[in-house]
């Protein structure tokens, strides 16, 4: 196997905004994209299509369920054996959409929109430093703005955006608490969904800070994406943004070299409002 300079994680690139950020980054010539999917069978099959489609040379496959941590770490051993030296960049796409405000889509949807993604981003920091180059991304949404939830969430996640350097994530974690009694957000439109995105963008906030305090942004990158309301199976055929362009900012992201763009919210290239 080869070993670049860069090493390109997507996760969930087996279909949708995944495979178009893979297939654009799969164009870099520094850089080996690492194709992973939670279902085996079927990411397997799309990345043999993609390899015969794009006859992309450095691009390889590996399982991952980011709601696994048995599967997180079995692909962080992967990285450090076969791209020890490798600088990393780490798209974070995978995610769910379910509607509903009920225990088990509230868990199901913080374990994959959230908790996963962060421990992977978490599991992966120490081989960025190492290599002196990280960028990571997380496919947020505008629903994860912090109108989109109710008062009980803004009052946790809101200090927390503002005022990044007085709250730790741990302490935030332990306040969201499912609250089966929220009417709200019972009411709300894909509440568990606005609830995972609005915390994805607060701990892109929380990490740029800690990546600060830490002597570590000029090498370590952290932000999150608002792809827009794009044509693939989760956004319907009615959606104005194509793949291509649901794509790009993500993609912009994880492709620059400076790394002073860190801990913002992004929509065509452009800063966004988190709440």
């Amino acid at each position: 196997m080869s070993n670049p300079s860069v090493l390109a994680i997507v996760t969930g690139a087996n279909r949708g905004i995944g495979l178009e950020i893979s297939r654009q980054l799969a164009k870099s010539r520094n850089m080996h994209v690492l194709f992973t999917s939670r279902n085996e069978e079927a990411g397997k099959e799309a990345f043999r299509n993609f390899v015969r489609d794009e006859r992309a040379p450095n691009v390889s496959y590996h399982q991952l369920d980011v709601a696994s941590k048995r599967s997180i770490q079995a692909c962080v051993h992967h990285v450090r054996d076969h791209f020890p030296r490798s600088g990393i960049v780490l798209v974070n796409n995978a995610g769910v959409y379910v509607d509903g405000w009920t225990r088990e889509i509230y868990e199901e949807t913080m374990d994959t929109n959230v908790w996963g993604p962060i421990a992977l981003t978490e599991s992966l920091l120490p081989y960025m430093a190492s290599a002196h180059y990280g960028r990571i991304v997380f496919l947020s949404s505008g629903l994860g703005q912090l109108r989109n939830v109710s008062e009980n969430y803004r009052k946790i996640l809101e200090p927390a955006q503002k005022q990044p350097e007085q709250v730790a994530w741990e302490d935030i974690v332990s306040q969201l608490a499912f609250a089966s009694n929220d009417k709200w957000m019972q009411k709300a439109f894909y509440p568990a969904y606005c609830l995972s995105k609005a915390c994805l963008n607060t701990y892109t906030r929380i990490l740029a800070h800690r990546l600060q305090e830490q002597g570590l942004q000029d090498e370590i990158a952290v932000n999150a994406v608002d792809p827009g309301w794009v044509r693939t199976d989760m956004g319907g055929p009615s959606a104005p943004t194509t793949i291509e362009q649901g794509a790009e900012t993500a993609v912009w992201l994880a492709t620059q070299e400076s790394s002073s763009e860190s801990g913002q919210f992004w929509a065509r290239k452009k800063h966004k409002e988190m709440n």
